[in-house]
């Protein structure tokens, strides 16, 4: 009976521990509670993706236009974000809004061109559900924010879409 006490509690404390340490980005919520200077735009899920894109297609056209930019980069957070395919989906939508999408490099893989461009860009960071980190997404933001380039907010996809 100790034993089964012992081992639970033990077994009650790692989970615990691993919920803590844990700095995946898998839900809106964590990137709205940690990231107050940072817009969330949208959520892309496997289940509604025309839907879905759609309205962050609307919320990215809105955030451009209050900023007065017409061209808007997707950067994605790390190595496992493929945006290209997010650019694509979104595109269409935009493009009907006059907006113009597309896909920028990750951060730590731009050139210091790309950083310190002429004219510095409108950038939306990329996350990957249950892959970015609230790391990758601090980082990406302080790197971009400190070379000039205006980071309009953060847009959260399935690691499928």
């Amino acid at each position: 009976l100790f034993g089964l006490i012992a081992g639970m509690i033990i077994g009650i404390l790692i989970v615990l521990q691993l919920t803590f340490t844990d700095n995946k980005i898998r839900t809106v919520r964590k990137i709205k509670s940690l990231f107050v200077e940072i817009d969330f735009l949208g959520e892309i899920t496997r289940k509604n993706t025309v839907v879905d894109t759609r309205h962050t297609a609307a919320a990215l056209v809105h955030k451009s236009r209050s900023n007065k930019v017409d061209r808007v980069a997707l950067v994605p957070l790390d190595s496992d974000t493929a945006v290209a395919q997010l650019v694509g989906m979104i595109a269409s939508d935009a493009e009907k809004a006059r907006l113009t999408i597309t896909e920028g490099a990750q951060v730590d893989l731009m050139s210091i061109t790309d950083l310190v461009a002429d004219e510095p860009q409108s950038i939306v960071l990329v996350a990957t559900k249950h892959r970015s980190t609230n790391e990758n997404l601090h980082h990406a933001f302080e790197v971009l924010t400190r070379a000039g380039h205006s980071v309009l907010g953060v847009i959260l996809a399935s690691s499928s879409v």
